[in-house]
């Protein structure tokens, strides 16, 4: 019965009475896609990256474009690219089915095509991706055969949409149509749909390199960065008008920036081999990003730097900049390979964008005469020997890939028992001997405290990772939720710099 109501849907596309009624063509905003949303499959809920959501998406327009205009006389559609639940609505009709339903009703319009030498046939005049509704859209020239009905109009002009849920699957099939005597260019038309589907095609990869840029950057690690550079010209002058109005202190963070995500891609390029082991995912791993594509995007990155360093900072900063880049050049080559100086180069670089920041933002003063200049060195300490806890954290996550290619780190000579001890000392340091700072510098236990209640959390997610056998998943979560606690007390440092300016 299911079956029949499906085909009836179809079908009522080519009938010949559906022809001639007049139904009104509706915009494409006028459509509320809320009603056709559909509860996915649990399974394809699960949360998908936007370059495969991306992939998706234009594997979809490919196949649409290249198999709808043979649907009645294709032998193997590829439905790869439809979820496992589908809406199908024609006007007012809508019907909820399985993926293995709709495959069963196209098959059986394919069946009832075959017994007629003039099949149906369907021109694709134009496709595109509608982002803000997430819809495929295909206008299309359907025309009927002959046979049906010679006294009448064989051909009718109307919107295919299909509707993507949030793996980039189509979900949803609406049917929009109006009647209209078409006397189509079938030539023009389809140099036309060339270019837009080419169009497309490269608005896609081009969205998909710019995706894949973006990972090697490690994007997600410049609003931490930001908020470093921001907390070490904030200390030492706090006022937000001074600040953006600083040229020295914008291109500094602007610099920071640059610098760290050439760091990522520098980083890349010499651990390709090893990222095949430890992180199979990265973009130069798996081919999203070439070789030469991430030499040139480091280059871009450094060549910014050394033009807004010469441009517009003074020479103090010009030399700390030089120095910076000269040891994110030294970093992966020489200084990842040597016993302990890699955990305390990187932590002493993530530390150093503060201190930086807090000098452009000085100007002419001298910086050891600022009122905050303690509160400075407190914060400091904290991002040095918060940082480098976490460079532990990632060997023993690498400890595996490190092993293979000869990377001499603390777990792989003392294995991860002994660096979560160490781990769990710096981080009990850290938060004991910066405390006792702070409730000297103001003269307050209380204001010392608290430092304690906003990073016990790390110390609560360390005896997680303990607890769970030095797990993947436990030493992920770990360098995920570490810098929270680290971001939440460069806030609090940032207001008790404003309330005792």
């Amino acid at each position: 019965m299911k079956l029949f109501q499906i085909l009836t849907i179809f079908l009522n596309l080519f009938n010949a009475n559906c022809l001639i009624k007049k139904i009104q063509y509706k915009n494409l905003n006028a459509i509320k896609y809320d009603n056709f949303v559909l509860k996915d499959n649990p399974l394809e809920s699960s949360e998908v990256s936007r370059n495969e959501y991306i992939v998706n998406v234009g594997n979809a327009i490919d196949i649409l474009h290249r198999e709808l205009p043979f649907l009645f006389v294709l032998k193997n559609p590829n439905f790869d690219i439809f979820s496992s639940q589908i809406m199908l609505v024609n006007n007012k009709q809508k019907i909820n089915i399985s993926k293995d339903m709709y495959i069963a009703s196209i098959k059986s319009l394919q069946t009832i095509a075959s017994f007629s030498r003039n099949n149906p046939k369907i021109n694709v005049r134009k496709i595109e991706y509608i982002e803000e509704t997430k819809t495929i859209m295909c206008l299309v020239d359907v025309v009927l055969p002959k046979l049906i009905n010679p006294h009448i109009e064989n051909k009718w002009e109307g919107y295919f949409y299909f509707g993507v849920n949030e793996n980039g699957f189509i979900k949803t099939h609406i049917f929009e149509r109006k009647i209209t005597s078409l006397d189509v260019d079938l030539t023009k038309s389809k140099k036309s749909l060339h270019w837009l589907h080419c169009n497309n095609k490269y608005r896609l990869n081009l969205c998909n390199k710019y995706t894949s840029f973006l990972k090697l950057m490690r994007v997600n690690s410049i609003p931490p960065t930001f908020l470093l550079c921001f907390s070490g010209g904030w200390i030492i002058n706090p006022s937000l008008p001074v600040l953006v109005k600083s040229v020295p202190f914008v291109i500094s963070t602007i610099n920071t920036l640059f610098i760290t995500s050439a760091s990522m891609v520098i980083n890349d390029i010499y651990d390709v081999e090893i990222d095949r082991i430890n992180n199979p995912d990265r973009p130069l791993v798996n081919g999203e990003v070439t070789m030469k594509e991430a030499y040139l995007l480091s280059f871009l990155l450094l060549g910014g730097t050394e033009y807004l360093t010469f441009r517009f900072l003074p020479f103090n900063l010009q030399m700390i900049i030089q120095l910076a880049i000269l040891q994110v050049l030294l970093y992966t080559p020489i200084l990842k390979r040597v016993f302990l100086i890699k955990n305390i180069s990187c932590a002493a670089l993530i530390s150093f964008s503060i201190f930086f920041n807090a000098l452009a933002s000085a100007g002419n003063t001298l910086l050891s005469a600022n009122k905050n200049f303690g509160l400075l060195g407190i914060a400091l300490s904290f991002i040095f020997f918060g940082s480098w806890s976490n460079e532990l954290i990632l060997d023993m996550r690498d400890i595996e890939g490190d092993n293979n290619n000869h990377v001499v780190t603390i777990p792989t000579l003392f294995g991860n028992d002994f660096s979560w001890l160490l781990v769990y000392a710096i981080n009990n340091y850290n938060i004991i001997s910066n405390s006792l700072s702070m409730a000297y510098l103001y003269n307050s236990q209380i204001i010392g405290s608290v430092i304690v209640v906003i990073l016990s959390p790390l110390l609560l997610n360390l005896f997680k990772v303990k607890r769970e056998k030095y797990s993947l998943e436990s030493l992920r979560y770990y360098t995920q939720k570490s810098n929270y606690p680290l971001l939440a007390l460069m806030a609090y440092l940032c207001g008790l710099a404003y309330v005792f300016k």
